[in-house]
């Protein structure tokens, strides 16, 4: 019997949400986890869901500064659905981001930390602090993999 080659860990979502929110704290984003579950209620041992909550919502929502020409510093929305590997969008899911884009915010999909740098260094153009730091995070984890 051939012994059997171990299972590749599988990031769970919490971890990738909490590696993409260590990055933009890196990169001087302010980002927050949406709480989407809901809370528990111990007496019926379930998750209540906020009827306030929208549904779809992503699961991190941000503020990505920019700098204008004159110096004053305007903020842009940014949602992030993140999704483990074989995780899939919910219709909800996608029209919340589409909604988000559509009134000028940013919003994707990130299945990973190197996926979430990818993707915000074409917006990070007006704060070379912010998309140097992404860069260098992009090349890293190139050299790693």
């Amino acid at each position: 019997m051939r012994p059997r080659k171990p299972a590749a860990a599988v990031r769970s979502e919490t971890d990738i949400q909490r590696e993409i929110l260590d990055f933009l704290r890196e990169c001087g984003v302010f980002a927050w986890r949406n709480n989407t579950v809901g809370v528990y209620d111990q007496r019926k041992k379930c998750y209540r869901k906020n009827p306030m909550q929208m549904k779809g919502a992503a699961d991190i929502i941000g503020i990505i500064p920019y700098i204008t020409d004159q110096g004053s510093t305007l903020g842009r929305m940014l949602a992030i659905e993140v999704k483990s590997p074989g995780g899939q969008v919910s219709d909800e899911q996608r029209i919340f981001l589409t909604r988000i884009i559509d009134n000028g915010g940013i919003a994707f999909v990130a299945r990973s930390v190197k996926q979430a740098a990818e993707q915000l260094l074409t917006h990070f153009r007006h704060n070379a602090r912010m998309k140097q730091f992404a860069e260098h995070y992009v090349s890293q984890t190139e050299m790693v993999l």
